[in-house]
């Protein structure tokens, strides 16, 4: 999964670190340090195959001179798959 980290001013946050998890997954952690373009990756390795889906949650992101306000949301969402710190994620069979 890609995360994309922007700033209120819709800067991409660099050198920001994300603290994930996956929820349903045995409580997985993760994290990443994004890029000079706001990014950085985590994937979810040994996902039980009887699982459908799995709910990966945002629990921080540090960086200086950033606070993380996860009430403010950048896009909305159409497919009611996230609230901002948490998106479900559905297996690919």
């Amino acid at each position: 999964m890609t995360i994309t980290v922007h700033n209120g001013l819709d800067l991409p946050v660099v050198g920001g670190s994300e603290s994930v998890r996956w929820a349903d997954s045995a409580g997985d952690l993760d994290s990443c340090v994004t890029n000079i373009v706001g990014r950085c990756q985590v994937s979810l390795t040994d996902m039980p195959l009887n699982v459908q889906s799995v709910i990966f949650i945002i629990d921080d992101i540090v960086s200086q001179g950033f606070a993380f306000e996860p009430a403010r949301k950048y896009k909305p969402d159409v497919n009611g798959e996230s609230n901002s710190t948490s998106i479900t994620v559905f297996a690919e069979f």
